[in-house]
């Protein structure tokens, strides 16, 4: 009984950590594609 609650945090706490990772993956691929498209067009 009390293994299940740390279980459960634990995978909370991956789940929320996994999807920071995921924000900022996807943040920087952005950033890279507006700066690359800005680059190609003032270029």
């Amino acid at each position: 009984m009390l293994g299940v609650p740390k279980l459960t945090s634990d995978s909370l706490v991956n789940r929320f950590a996994n999807a920071g990772d995921t924000a900022v993956e996807i943040a920087g691929t952005t950033t890279f594609w507006v700066r690359a498209f800005f680059f190609f067009f003032i270029v």
